[in-house]
């Protein structure tokens, strides 16, 4: 096989590769809850026991302040795109 042959052949590797591709993004389609809010992370007021809004600039490792006054740890948050109310906690966050 020639060099010539050899660089065919690697071009329609990666043209097969990136039309794979696009066909499988295309078939797995848009999120159909939009696109996720990243401003702010769910937090869960350890006193209140309620969840509670928190800005992503905090930076700070959970436990922080809560509006009850309480700590607040960070809440790993789920559910389904287009259920209204049908969420859960998956987890809560702390450090030290």
């Amino acid at each position: 096989m020639t060099n010539g042959q050899k660089g065919k052949i690697g071009v329609i590797v990666v043209c097969f590769t990136v039309a794979l591709v696009v066909v499988g993004m295309q078939m797995v389609g848009e999120d159909p809850g939009g696109t996720p809010d990243i401003n702010w992370y769910w937090y869960y007021d350890l006193q209140t026991k309620e969840l509670f809004r928190g800005e992503v600039g905090n930076r700070k490792a959970p436990p922080i302040p809560a509006p009850s006054g309480g700590d607040g740890v960070r809440a790993h948050v789920y559910g389904c795109g287009n259920c209204d109310g049908d969420t859960w906690i998956g987890h809560l966050e702390k450090y030290g």
